[in-house]
């Protein structure tokens, strides 16, 4: 599917090591692919609530919970040379892809992905 790049995509936060609540920012590990993608949803035009519910309904194991979102432009994403792919599996997910091989070069662009991401810490 070609791409807009006005899509909003949201990473949701399943650990605290993925944001400092009290600088409200997202930290360069919640960008951190653990294999080829990154798992993200499509979020464009969605409310707040509808962004949590989604959120709500991962099939997290026992141990993670949800702690919030990042929410990023699909243009930032692109801008880093990856491409997002939409699957719907479940609705409105998509992966981020082509990341490079080094983790010296992943870790660089998760640190620039997370300067652009904006935080959303969700009330516990």
């Amino acid at each position: 599917m070609e791409s807009s790049q006005n899509e909003k995509l949201a990473r949701f936060l399943t650990s605290r090591s993925h944001y400092s609540p009290g600088n409200r920012v997202v930290k360069a590990r919640a960008f951190m692919p653990h294999d080829e993608e990154l798992s993200v949803f499509c979020v464009a035009g969605l409310p707040y609530s509808d962004i949590v519910a989604l959120g709500d309904n991962l099939n997290l194991p026992p141990q993670r919970r949800l702690h919030g979102h990042a929410i990023l432009g699909e243009k930032q994403v692109i801008d880093k040379d990856l491409s997002v792919a939409r699957d719907d599996s479940p609705p409105r997910h998509a992966n981020i892809r082509g990341w490079p091989p080094e983790k010296h070069q992943r870790l660089a662009i998760a640190q620039d992905l997370a300067a652009a991401a904006d935080l959303f810490v969700h009330s516990a």
